[in-house]
Formats: structure tokens, sequence, C-alpha cells
């Protein structure tokens, strides 16, 4: 059964790679549903803007984008701002999972507001069948009042752990629902996580994965005007290791990007590792339907409220001087996904 599910898999990834690759198709999303957040986060400043929220997309708006990406997409990832603040959000994600071919749901939340947040995603499970995965990416940057501090919300930390638990007592009646712990690494939280590794080995039947990711300057998206990675790189690195070599439950993938930004960090080069795909595997939609390879690039291709999908135009990006964007774990992997030696062999490495 195991021989079977690999090459199953295997056949599963070069049919994505074939229609990605040689059919000019994006098969990878990164949805923002809006701008509203009720955090107030030390490395964005999302939190503080005063969105628009009259000119935001609708649900018939992301019909549209669904139905058109039915048999492309793999991947679809809901972000925000807070995307559980978004009208119809139950709605949005039950229909992608639907209407779509993906088979990799992930919805991100800062948790401040559980009881909601946990009503809206058995709403969602309830609509969709179990063999269809929800993956819920819950915001946590540390123990206790660090993370009340880094997130800019007093009682921040308890009411994650809150939604943690309730969403642990649905995992029985809904097994293809997968939680993952989502860490932002900055120089806020640098050398200071001790406890909160702590935390995740004791409270290990609370979440599935806990992905790290690196916070960077990235004004067209976080709105940051200075980067937050340490002065010392060293301490960086050091954070990076603990993590590593401690037990914590996380996939192979984590190791893999980690590891390559460990390699960057000793080396002082800043360099893209793979080919950008962003504008051709995969486009980032804003809430008012801008549309942009990557969250990094300011470059809009189009406005799906204005153009058809089909002027999206496969983007040569080789030249563009980015540097963010192997930092970024969801473009990390995209980047990877479609760069298939690359791909295979961190396979069989990590």
């Amino acid at each position: 059964m195991k021989k079977f599910n690999f090459f199953s898999k295997i056949i599963d990834y070069l049919s994505k790679l074939i229609s990605a690759r040689y059919l000019g198709k994006i098969n990878s999303l990164v949805l923002l549903l809006t701008y509203r957040c009720n955090s107030h986060c030390k490395t964005c400043n999302i939190g503080k803007l005063i969105p628009d929220t009259s000119s935001e997309l609708e649900l018939e708006d992301y019909l549209k984008i669904f139905k058109f990406f039915r048999n492309t997409l793999h991947t679809i990832n809901f972000t925000g701002g807070e995307p559980f603040l978004k009208k119809d959000v139950e709605e949005i994600i039950s229909s992608a999972i639907m209407i779509t071919k993906n088979t990799y749901t992930f919805v991100a939340t800062n948790g401040l507001a559980p009881v909601k947040i946990y009503k809206k995603i058995k709403i969602i499970l309830e609509s969709i069948p179990r063999n269809k995965f929800l993956n819920i990416g819950v915001s946590i940057d540390g123990y206790g009042k660090l993370h009340d501090e880094i997130r800019g919300v007093k009682g921040n930390f308890n009411k994650v752990l809150h939604l943690l638990k309730l969403l642990s007592t649905l995992k029985t009646s809904f097994p293809n629902l997968k939680v993952n712990i989502l860490t932002v690494l900055s120089k806020f939280n640098v050398g200071k996580l001790l406890k909160f590794y702590s935390f995740l080995n004791k409270h290990i039947d609370l979440y599935d994965s806990v992905l790290f990711t690196i916070s960077l300057h990235i004004s067209n998206y976080y709105k940051n005007s200075s980067t937050i990675i340490p002065k010392t790189k060293s301490a960086f690195i050091d954070e990076i290791d603990r993590f590593l070599y401690s037990n914590i439950k996380r996939n192979w993938f984590v190791d893999h990007f980690l590891n390559t930004v460990k390699r960057d960090l000793y080396s002082f080069k800043d360099f893209r590792k793979y080919p950008c795909k962003g504008g051709k595997n995969y486009i980032v939609i804003d809430p008012y339907g801008n549309v942009f390879p990557c969250l990094e690039m300011k470059r809009k291709i189009l406005n799906i409220k204005k153009h058809t999908f089909l002027k999206i135009k496969r983007l040569n990006l080789r030249n563009e001087k980015c540097k963010a964007c192997h930092y970024l774990i969801c473009h990390y992997f995209d980047n990877l996904y479609f760069s298939p030696f690359k791909y295979i062999t961190s396979r069989i490495f990590f």
C-alpha cells in the first residue's frame, strides 16, 4: 500500500508539473481576502490600515475565480488581514474546495475570536467531503506575554490556546482537519523561544505541524518600512538550529526551508535559490481584485473586475531583483515544487 501511495503521488506530481510547465497554467493561488485585521503586529502594519471594505471582492467574484482555475489548481492559500473577518468567508473557502481540484487548502488566522473562528471552520468542514483536507494555520510567535507583545493584543496567547483546544475537539469527527502552528521568526522573538518550544512539546495533541517563516521588509504586502531581521545574523542562525535540533513536530519541507535560510545567512548572500514561478505558476490576488506575481513585487498584472484571466501572460522574472521570496515559506514551496530536479532530490534527502 505504501508503494502504491508513493507512486500515485509521483504520478499526481508529474501531471501537475506538466500542466504548469508546458501548458502555462496557474497552479497555486494566494488570496488576500481582506486587509481588515484586529492584530497590531510589530512585524506588520496591515492592522494600521483603514481598508475600503466596500470595494472588496465578493462571493460571486471568488466563484468566478475558482471556476476559471477549476482544473489546474493544487494549492490555495487564504490570508489577509484576518481572513475570518471577511464576509461570507465560510462560503468562499468551501466553494474553493468543492469547485476546484486543489489538494491543499490553507487558511491563516490570528485566533483572536476563538469561538467565532471555531464555528466558521466547523461550517466549512460540514460542507466538504472527508477526502478534501482543510489546513488551518494558527499564528503563535512565542509563549505567553511574548506573543501578546509581538502581536500587540493583550490576552492573545490565551485566546489562541482556546482556539487550539476547540479545534482539537473537531478532529474526531473531521479527520480531514489539519491544524498547524505558524511562527514568524523576527528580531522580536529570536533567542526567546525556549519556553515556546517546551509548550509545543507539551501540547503535541493540539497541532499537526509547526511552520516557521522569516519576517522581512515587504512593503507591498506587510506595509512595513524596515527589515526586522536581527542585525546579528548569528543569533538568527542559532535560533534556527535550536528549532531544527528539537523534536518539535513538523514536516520535511520546514527543515528544507530553514536549512536553505541558514545557508543564506552563513554566506551573507541574498539570492534566489530556485527559478521564480511568480506570474507563471502562482499569483497573488488582493482584496480588491488586483493580481500580482507574488507578495513582494509591486507589478500589477491586471484587475479581475476589469479584465479576464486569459490576459495573464507568463512573465519572465529572471532579471527581476527580488530577494525576499525565498524567505516566504509559501512562495518558497511553489518555486521548489515547480523545479522538478530540485524538488525530487529534496524529497530524497529530507
